[in-house]
């Protein structure tokens, strides 16, 4: 049995046409981006083996633009990681490799820069988070190899230390607007750190006084006192018991 697939143009004469010999060839050729074929003008990718054994996954992103290349052991890797890439081109939300290969620390600077239109101690606030709890664990982490897995972990770490959650959820956020200006950049595709939820906060554990407590705190009071009682046994709002005062 012979397959015959038309590339493109219907039934008109002169296109280019691909036989295959069964069904199954057919169908690994369709799975494999492209197969090869040209995504319009000077758009091309594909995947071929090297003589080394290792398998080149490439295309060229932009018309005119420079050829990506990467190399698998895997075929199938190769056709995956690059399914994935013209995926993100077709979507419009493929950005270029190099640009995200930048410390976190390098590109925070700019960060930090675009909060001096704030307060004075919001500012030194946002720089204390970041020179303290974040710079440490993710200044010298390359922008694109942050990942949503390590943040969490991160943020587990935090809490082991005792922080609080406040304090956590400070430096996820100055994280979080760290690689979020990367993605408004073009730096990155996503924010890796954007859907890690922070701890909740610690509910204190409510304290009752005792009769005999609150008796004591009346008579200290002095002129006040009946006015403590009211309120201690009443459970009157300070609006309603503030005219007795």
């Amino acid at each position: 049995m012979e397959i015959l697939i038309r590339a493109s143009g219907g039934n008109r004469p002169g296109r280019k046409r691909n036989t295959f010999p069964n069904l199954a060839a057919w169908w690994r050729f369709s799975r494999t981006p492209c197969g090869g074929l040209q995504l319009g003008r000077d758009r091309v990718a594909s995947v071929e083996k090297r003589p080394d054994g290792k398998w080149r996954a490439r295309y060229r992103p932009v018309p005119g633009g420079r050829q990506i290349a990467r190399h698998f052991s895997r075929k199938i890797d190769a056709e995956r990681w690059l399914t994935e890439q013209q995926s993100r081109v077709n979507r419009g939300d493929w950005t270029a490799p190099e640009l995200g290969r930048i410390a976190v620390s390098e590109w925070a600077e700019t960060w930090l820069a675009s909060k001096k239109t704030l307060k004075g101690r919001t500012y030194t606030s946002y720089e204390s988070v970041w020179r303290t709890l974040v710079k440490p664990r993710w200044g010298d982490t390359r922008l694109d190899r942050v990942t949503h897995g390590e943040v969490v972990r991160w943020v587990a770490e935090l809490s082991e230390r005792g922080l609080s959650p406040s304090r956590i959820t400070q430096a996820l956020l100055c994280l979080k607007q760290v690689l979020a200006l990367a993605v408004m950049d073009g730096r990155l595709a996503r924010n890796a750190a954007e859907h890690v939820k922070p701890p909740r906060p610690r509910k204190a554990e409510p304290r009752f006084l005792t009769h005999e407590q609150v008796h004591d705190v009346a008579e200290a009071c002095g002129q006040y006192r009946v006015f403590v009682l009211t309120a201690a046994y009443t459970g009157l709002r300070w609006a309603s018991c503030a005219p007795y005062a």
